[in-house]
């Protein structure tokens, strides 16, 4: 499926954006490098994640502070584990900041 460019998705029939799901799923890429520049590079440092409450990534010193990412102090081998970290300490931080909004 061919969209436009300047397409938004809420431009979108249900349909194609269906269509669009299957297509992006479907879709195989070979991986050939990690970087083009063969090179990557680590944060080292950062808040302690023992300050941090693991269910809301709240500061434990700093109430309504919450941190996630490059902000902790997590190390790893560049890739999928640290980006699955920031992923996930992100949304960990992001659902609490909302429930804490709609309370």
């Amino acid at each position: 499926m061919k969209l436009p460019e300047d397409t938004r998705w809420g431009a979108l029939s249900p349909a194609r954006l269906q269509a669009l799901a299957g297509q992006m799923t479907a879709s195989r890429f070979k991986i050939e490098s990690r970087a083009m520049n063969k090179a990557e590079w680590v944060a080292s440092g950062g808040v302690p994640t023992g300050e941090l409450d693991p269910s809301s990534m709240e500061s434990r010193l700093r109430k309504g502070l919450h941190m996630a990412g490059e902000m902790l102090d997590i190390d790893g081998i560049p890739g999928g584990y640290n980006m699955h970290a920031a992923w996930a300490s992100a949304w960990i931080a992001g659902t609490a900041i909302a429930a804490a909004c709609r309370e």
